[in-house]
This record gives C-alpha cells, structure tokens and sequence, in this order.
C-alpha cells in the first residue's frame, strides 16, 4: 500500500506476488478493511505492535545503522507534499524502495500527490 490511510490508498496489487507469481487479491475487501482501519491509524494507535513511539524508535534504529529493513514512512516528494513510501534501509542509508507499480497505480500515485499538493497550497494561501 502506498500514499494514504483512506479510500485514497494505492493498493499495490501489480507487484503482489508469491514465489513470483502474481496473486489476485480481493481489492474491494482490502480497501474496506483500510478506510475501517483509517481512524485508529490517524489517530496514533494500530501503527506497529508497540503503537507510534515503536515505529519512531524502529525507524531511528535503522537509520542510525543498529539495523537494517524496511520501514513505511511519509517521504517528501517533488511537489512538496509527503506520501507515505516504503524506504529501505542498509548501513544507516535509506531509499524509497518502491514495488512495481502499474500504469494505474502510478496514476493514482499521481493523482494524490497532486490532491495533496492543491489541499498544501490552500492552506499556505493567506
């Protein structure tokens, strides 16, 4: 999943595989589950096992090099806004490390990076 906690989440169907075979997934029973599960996630709570203090400490535990993964953070993007990507992380470097994504899915990366870039500029607009 990428971009947002809401109905708005890019669900990364096209790189979902396994044992390299791609799987169909039940899209809309996915996506239900999502917008169900958006108001605990916005609200701090059912982020990782140890609540939003365990994803921050597991995050600076790899950035400073103690360990290595990967982690779903918000990452700056060149519009200005921050979508939240899967960073990869390896001797304290990090790089969004994206899964292929599908024609459609890139446009509907696109197509909320650029709501998130016209809500961004309203509210910065005096």
């Amino acid at each position: 999943m990428l971009g947002a906690h809401d109905e708005s989440a890019i669900i990364c169907t096209h790189a979902t595989r396994v044992h390299n075979e791609p799987v169909a997934l039940p899209v809309d029973r996915i996506r239900k589950q999502l917008i169900a599960r958006s108001p605990t996630i916005m609200a701090g709570i059912d982020r990782t096992q140890h609540g939003p203090a365990g994803a921050a400490l597991s995050a600076l535990r790899k950035l400073v090099g103690l360990a290595e993964g990967h982690e779903a953070l918000a990452v700056p993007t060149p519009r200005g806004v921050y979508l939240g990507q899967r960073l990869r992380f390896v001797a304290g470097r990090s790089w969004v490390d994206s899964p292929e994504l599908s024609t459609t899915e890139h446009a509907d990366l696109d197509a909320i990076e650029r709501r998130l870039a016209a809500l961004y500029d309203r509210i910065h607009t005096p």
